[in-house]
């Protein structure tokens, strides 16, 4: 298939890694510095099983596309609100935390990963009305920090001498927007 071919992202499912699903055409491996597709092949159903992290397969015309791993989280306030006066004392913020994202190589620079982080930020307004979620979070290279910055993530502070950079996004409720 190739890359240049238009996605409709109206034929795109997404559910969640079950046990017996079939992986194997699925590859992640370009630019896998984060170990990825080893993630997705090796330890994704241990995560699920163990309750450390949910698995969502995304789907376009049968093909696995790209995953999403989500768990809870939280980001401290100091690290995305300097100086910044609050009615009551937040030490932290709960979040919904990304541990993986991925796009299969054949699906690579067609904003299936832009619709991936979309549906997580459609994904945290719904529990955010459950349970408390405030902000998304994620840890990734620098070299990926621009795509996440198109997506409205905001580098956290304090993350200079990390090999990876926090990124976070605010949950804004409609209530909040306007």
């Amino acid at each position: 298939m190739s890359n240049s071919t238009e996605i409709d992202f109206q034929k795109i499912n997404v559910r969640k890694l079950e046990e017996g699903d079939n992986l194997s055409c699925f590859n992640c491996t370009q630019e896998d510095e984060m170990g990825l597709d080893e993630f997705i092949h090796k330890e994704a159903l241990y995560y699920r099983q163990s309750r450390l992290g949910i698995t969502y397969l995304f789907f376009y015309e049968k093909k696995k596309v790209g995953f999403i791993t989500l768990s809870m989280g939280d980001i401290r306030a100091e690290q995305i609100e300097k100086g910044k006066k609050m009615p009551v004392n937040i030490k932290t913020y709960p979040a919904l935390y990304v541990g993986r994202l991925a796009v299969d190589n054949q699906y690579r620079k067609r904003k299936i990963g832009r619709f991936i982080t979309q549906w997580c930020i459609g994904f945290a307004l719904n529990i955010s009305e459950q349970v408390g979620c405030r902000y998304i979070t994620l840890h990734t290279t620098k070299p990926r920090i621009p795509f996440y910055e198109k997506c409205n993530f905001s580098s956290a502070m304090g993350e200079e001498s990390h090999p990876t950079v926090l990124m976070y996004l605010k949950v804004i409720l409609q209530s909040e927007a306007g």
